[in-house]
């Protein structure tokens, strides 16, 4: 496996160590996207198509001990596929947490501007291969908006670990 422009040869073990480590650094009390954090949060959820960018963010969004009582809302930049935003308006409903699509990198910070008494965005991207054309760029003008944006990574951790480190656009 290589790494960035050091082609440095990465053990499986050592891989499968720092995947570990970076997916469970986010959900440790006191981290950034803890309940006990102060101000707004902005937090990005970016990677490939299918591993569960959408039902994470629900799910974030409805777990009390990760936001706790903040005020929670959800956008969806994901707007490319049919249907893509109907599992987002049902879960909506459900958990009492809005739902706003952006169908452009202005409606982010729209959104994040008009709805000021807000404490907690999670922004859902599109998923896309890490080859299609200008992936990373269309990525960088939905969530690099602002230097706060935290982005986490969602990689399935079923899949080979070649594709993992593929899916992370840093070959």
């Amino acid at each position: 496996y290589m790494r960035s422009e050091k082609k440095e040869n990465i053990a499986e073990k050592d891989l499968l160590k720092m995947v570990k480590e970076e997916t469970l650094l986010p959900l440790e009390l006191n981290s950034p996207i803890s309940s006990s954090s102060k101000g707004r949060e902005l937090v990005a959820l970016v990677g490939p198509t299918g591993v569960g960018k959408t039902t994470t963010i629900m799910k974030m969004a409805a777990h009390p001990d990760i936001f706790g009582r903040r005020k929670t809302v959800i956008i969806t930049t994901d707007t490319y596929r049919m249907a893509a935003t109907e599992p987002l308006r049902v879960f909506s409903k459900i958990a009492s947490v809005p739902v706003h699509e952006a169908k452009n990198p202005n409606d982010v910070l729209t959104i994040t501007k008009k709805l000021h008494d807000k404490d907690v965005f999670l922004i859902d991207t599109p998923g896309r291969s890490p080859f299609f054309p200008n992936y990373i760029q269309e990525l960088q003008s939905y969530v690099g908006f602002s230097a706060d944006v935290k982005i986490l990574l969602a990689l399935a951790l079923t899949s080979d670990l070649e594709d993992m480190y593929l899916s992370t656009g840093l070959y």
